[in-house]
């Protein structure tokens, strides 16, 4: 749906500029006459239609920071285009923290007058750049154009790097055996899944639950501290009050360790269990793979205990996600005509030079190459020590996106 829908669009922008080129998967593109486009996808969000989220990679924005370039934010459907240009681009997310690697776009739509939210700035009236596809790369200043002010909320409990990490582990291990002060780990896993970039609500009042997920989706967290032995029982019928009640979609448990018969319980329930030990070890995975909420989604799912096996399915993917990336400019440096590797690692070096694209080392580029060969793919042909491709870039690019379509949906 998403690469047929990124189609329409250029077919759209090819009547202003005819010569588009690929530079990085599905959603950046190299105008040769003005500069870069990058597009970005959004279905509207589950429980509210009317909102739609979009994330805008940090290593692709400041890959473009010296030339010109176009975000289109696409929401959902064909006709709801947003084109918004690089100055402006750059001043929505003036000094705003990324989180996973990616700014964090809200746009809301409320009887079609369309708005764009970051946290911390004030809330912008987007309805006048939809489908303008004219205004490609101009100078525009919709920072003037400011519905209502919002308060800059306080995120000095907020901040990144290693303190606040070493600062969470020993808040969380700590407070997680202190049965006699409850709300100092409520307030911990609180601050937790914020660094992990969630939106939440610290809540924990007597008839409600503890934190209250809000973004990207809508789950209860139940925070139980415990200063000897595990927990051996949960109040379910409560947890889905809760779940009712917020109309979430997912309900986890947080606590130092659970009893088996708990763990048994929890899957029968579907109810997600989160060993202290396996948050600790998920925020170590966050600094050597930088993970949005959206990829985490996963582990919400999950019935009954969340373990290491759970954290090695989530760093599989993750690494899968890496390799699909990668391989793009590897394909476009392939070709029909057979070449050794020497060849055509020389071809795809110069490639990410021009594209301003980091490259991977040759051992990589290899073992990647050899991954495009295996017969599930059929996209490039291994003769002795050369290689080739055997469909055409445009099809190879399909492949690959409906690998990650099938693995991102399971």
């Amino acid at each position: 749906m998403m690469s047929d829908h990124y189609q329409s669009i250029l077919n759209t922008i090819k009547s202003y500029c005819s010569d588009i080129s690929k530079v990085h998967g599905s959603t950046l593109f190299k105008l040769s006459r003005d500069g870069y486009l990058y597009l970005r996808y959004s279905k509207p969000n589950k429980n509210d239609p009317s909102k739609y989220y979009f994330g805008l990679e940090v290593d692709t924005i400041k890959g473009m920071m010296n030339k010109e370039f176009s975000v289109i934010f696409v929401c959902g459907r064909n006709n709801d285009n947003f084109i918004i240009n690089k100055d402006d681009i750059l001043d929505i997310i003036d000094n705003v923290e990324y989180r996973g690697n990616q700014w964090k776009i809200n746009i809301f739509n409320k009887v079609e007058q369309w708005t764009l939210k970051v946290t911390g700035k004030e809330r912008i009236n987007i309805s006048q750049y939809k489908n303008r596809f004219d205004i490609l790369f101009s100078r525009t200043l919709i920072r003037e154009k400011i519905i209502f002010k919002e308060r800059i909320k306080d995120k000095t409990n907020i901040s990144h790097g290693d303190e606040q990490i070493i600062r969470l582990e020993d808040q969380i291990k700590k407070a997680s055996s202190k049965s006699n002060e409850p709300k100092v780990f409520e307030k911990s896993i609180f601050e937790y899944f914020q660094y992990l970039g969630f939106s939440c609500e610290l809540i924990a009042k007597a008839g409600t639950t503890d934190i209250l997920i809000k973004e990207p989706f809508i789950a209860i967290l139940e925070v139980k501290s415990k200063a000897k032995g595990k927990l051996d029982r949960i109040n379910y019928s409560r947890l889905k009050q809760h779940k009712e009640k917020h109309n979430a979609n997912y309900i986890c448990v947080v606590c130092f360790d659970f009893s088996p018969a708990c763990i048994r319980d929890a899957e029968i329930e579907n109810i997600s269990l989160w060993k202290v030990s396996t948050l600790l070890d998920l925020l170590k995975l966050n600094e050597d793979y930088p993970l949005c909420p959206t990829e985490l989604e996963i582990l919400f799912k999950e019935k009954g205990i969340l373990n290491s096996n759970s954290l090695e399915q989530l760093k599989f993917r993750v690494n899968i996600k890496g390799i699909i990336q990668s391989t793009t400019h590897i394909i476009k440096s392939i070709g029909q005509e057979k070449r050794t590797i020497d060849e055509l690692y020389g071809r795809y070096h110069f490639m990410c030079e021009r594209e301003n694209e980091k490259a991977v080392d040759k051992d990589t580029f290899n073992t990647l190459l050899n991954f495009l060969s295996i017969s599930q793919f059929k996209i490039v042909k291994k003769d002795q020590l050369d290689y080739n491709l055997t469909i055409k870039e445009e099809i190879a690019f399909k492949r690959l996106n409906k690998l990650w379509s099938i693995l991102e949906n399971e």
